[in-house]
């Protein structure tokens, strides 16, 4: 390749990756990323959204119809496949983009992890709600990085930041199939059990504002606006 082929190459990659880099920074929180990761991200979205009195996940969010599309558009950036759980389609996303839960009357992530874990071969899961749309490439990659530095040490990858933990945003890894089934048998869903009870790696985050919820009304109307 002629030097002038290289330089050329260069001058057209380089706006984009300017732009893409001060566009989401500015509003998004994110950066750049200039490579995809092989597991698959899962986006979580078949909650009852009860606080927010209407489903969240169907709200127009970012210049997308609605916030469902909106994080799927984030993370086909990011992942070489994504998906989605939840309990029936709400959007076209396209082909075998779909993972319906197994228990259609049990809203909770332990069921949406069993039937991925379900469907999917993979080892790890990258799971994602759909409710944290300031959550950016750049914190995925922190997430991913530390992942792949420390792939098969650990069941459980997740942030925490000085208000907690964030388990609907990290790594698990199907070996910790046995013990969601025998809690899902329980009547046990809540994700700090597993927690508790697994190998995990904490990944420290120092700014909250990444995290942000939209669990009400205000919250969403308050996240649109930064948009």
């Amino acid at each position: 390749m002629s030097k002038l082929l290289v330089f050329r190459n260069i001058l057209i990659l380089l706006p984009y990756r300017i732009y893409s880099y001060k566009f989401y920074t500015k509003n998004l929180n994110i950066g750049v990323v200039l490579k995809k990761y092989s597991i698959p991200a899962v986006v979580f979205a078949g909650g009852k959204s009860s606080r927010m009195g209407k489903d969240k996940s169907l709200l127009p969010f970012g210049g997308f119809p609605t916030l469902i599309e909106f994080q799927f558009s984030k993370l086909k950036k990011i992942f070489n496949k994504v998906y989605i759980s939840w309990k029936s389609e709400k959007v076209d996303l396209g082909k075998d983009v779909s993972i319906f839960d197994i228990e259609p009357n049990i809203f909770a992530p332990t069921i949406g992890l069993l039937s991925i874990f379900d469907k999917l071969e993979s080892e790890y899961i990258f799971i994602f709600s759909v409710d944290a749309p300031f959550f950016g490439e750049r914190e995925i990659g922190k997430v991913m990085d530390t992942f792949q530095n420390h792939i098969g040490e650990y069941e459980i990858y997740i942030p925490q930041h000085r208000e907690g933990l964030e388990p609907m945003i990290g790594i698990y890894s199907r070996k910790l199939y046995p013990k969601i089934a025998h809690m899902v048998q329980d009547g046990n869903h809540k994700l700090k059990s597993l927690i508790s009870n697994s190998k995990v790696l904490k990944i420290d985050f120092d700014e909250v504002e990444p995290f942000t919820n939209l669990n009400y009304w205000n919250e969403y109307q308050k996240a649109r606006d930064r948009i």
